[in-house]
């Protein structure tokens, strides 16, 4: 009998699991971000200074895609000021990155777009779920500004080359 009612336990607890799976859980106050967290993360929004990228990237004509060479200083650790306890972006040096909040949770995970304009290119951000997130611009080989001249600057960190 106790091993029946394991089973079927189990079963339920699976199929709850199961149900729940796709869908976004509305998230309470106490499940937010402080707003100290909130204050150390880069702006998820456009500065009205940035160009708007377009719906589909593809049709832009400044849009490159495929070109690793474009993409390969990305790679790396980029602190938000160079601080260990700030907001940081992953990238892998092929067009991928994650984004995290000072918590260290996950805020986006997307792809990068190359895109050459007058000021010599520009990286946007995207992801699958909510499109164009930001973008970025080299203001050295070891320093980012995301969101524009009044965005934040990420350092890039490489415990290889301390």
């Amino acid at each position: 009998m106790k091993k029946q009612m394991r089973i079927l336990l189990i079963a339920l607890f699976v199929l709850a699991l199961t149900a729940c799976g796709g869908q976004k859980q509305p998230s309470d106050s106490a499940a937010e971000p402080s707003k100290a967290a909130d204050a150390t993360k880069a702006p998820t929004s456009t500065p009205t200074a940035e160009p708007t990228p377009t719906e589909d990237p593809e049709d832009d004509p400044s849009y490159t895609e495929g070109d690793l060479e474009n993409y390969a200083p990305t790679e790396g650790t980029w602190r938000m000021d160079g601080d260990e306890a700030a907001a940081s972006i992953s990238m892998d040096g092929e067009g991928s990155y994650i984004a995290f909040y000072a918590s260290g949770n996950v805020e986006s995970t997307g792809y990068l777009l190359y895109v050459e304009d007058e000021e010599g290119g520009r990286y946007d951000m995207y992801d699958g779920e909510h499109g164009y997130i930001n973008s970025f611009v080299f203001e050295s080989d070891t320093e980012i500004r995301v969101g524009g001249e009044d965005g934040f600057v990420y350092v890039w960190e490489n415990p290889d080359f301390e």
